[in-house]
């Protein structure tokens, strides 16, 4: 792919009357090599501003309707047509909802939060790295008019693949059709997820941590150009917040806060260890939890965390 030769391109694009496969199989067969499926569940988070303690808030079902309705309207912009913001500081992987791997890095976002339980054998695609996509796909896409030869370094990230640039850049106007073939790929594929690379506050707590996130774009609303979708094994979510005090938590949403809490306070304490270069011991971690199986739990709800 990076030696791609536009010129050669251009010369198979007038000589070719026909494909024995369509723009989409091909997008689709390319981008496969890089969806997976998750082996545990894990735990993600967002933060966002609250600006008022809502009268809704006041209960658990008031609260996560509240946030089942943030989900799906923030999700829902994958799909929007009237989204055209490609601004790279605001959306580094294109629209969506975005999701930290730890509850602490993503804190100065917003004084609210929603831990987000995704479960095992959810599809996501990744694009930490480009994805390659193959000559024969570019010729069909061009062929099919979803691309000019002109904009094929634009989207594909100088030649280098499909990556998380191409998911910011096809909101432009110009990229409608190409755009709408991707949204077509997701749904028809069941990709809900995208993990692109970000930061975390994982290193030292596990051996092995991955500097990754996930943009949520959910499942197109069939009655809406909005919404997405929150499927029904999604739904296992808890909002808090940093800022306000909610009343009549129930005993599942006080254990999750207890936890949540209680691991925040764990990186914290990592980075100041590590600030004043000492070991993360072991022991350490476990004085921070109230058992090994507590520590190991934790541990393996961290997305790739070793």
């Amino acid at each position: 792919m990076k030696n791609l030769n536009l010129i050669g391109l251009a010369v198979l694009l007038l000589s070719s009357s026909a494909f024995s496969q369509q723009a989409k199989s091909l997008l689709t067969r390319d981008l496969q090599k890089k969806v997976f499926s998750l082996e545990n569940e894990i735990r993600i988070y967002n933060y966002f501003s609250l600006q008022e303690k809502w009268p809704q808030l006041s209960t658990t079902h008031g609260r996560h309707s509240y946030a089942e309705s943030y989900l799906s309207y923030r999700a829902g912009s994958f799909f929007d047509p009237e989204f055209k913001d490609d601004s790279k500081k605001n959306y580094a992987s294109g629209p969506g909802l975005y999701f930290a791997i730890d509850p602490l890095i993503s804190e100065p976002y917003g004084n609210s939060y929603i831990e987000f339980i995704i479960p095992a054998q959810t599809k996501y695609i990744n694009v930490v790295s480009p994805i390659p996509i193959q000559k024969d796909t570019l010729l069909a896409l061009t062929k099919e008019q979803y691309l000019n030869l002109a904009d094929i370094e634009k989207v594909f990230v100088s030649k280098s693949g499909f990556y998380r640039d191409t998911l910011r850049t096809i909101v432009l106007p110009e990229y409608t059709k190409l755009r709408a073939l991707v949204q077509e790929i997701f749904t028809t594929e069941n990709i809900q997820f995208i993990e692109y690379n970000f930061n975390s506050n994982l290193n030292g707590f596990c051996k092995k941590a991955s500097y990754s996130a996930f943009n949520f774009i959910g499942r197109k609303k069939p009655d809406s150009t909005k919404q997405s979708v929150i499927d029904e094994n999604l739904k296992n979510f808890k909002m808090f917040s940093t800022n306000f005090n909610f009343e009549n938590l129930d005993a599942d949403e006080n254990a999750a806060f207890v936890r949540i809490e209680k691991f925040k306070k764990t990186l914290r304490d990592i980075i100041v260890l590590q600030s004043n270069k000492k070991p993360i011991t072991e022991a350490f971690l476990l004085s921070h939890f109230t058992s090994k199986e507590d520590l190991e739990d934790t541990k393996r709800k961290s997305f790739s965390c070793k």
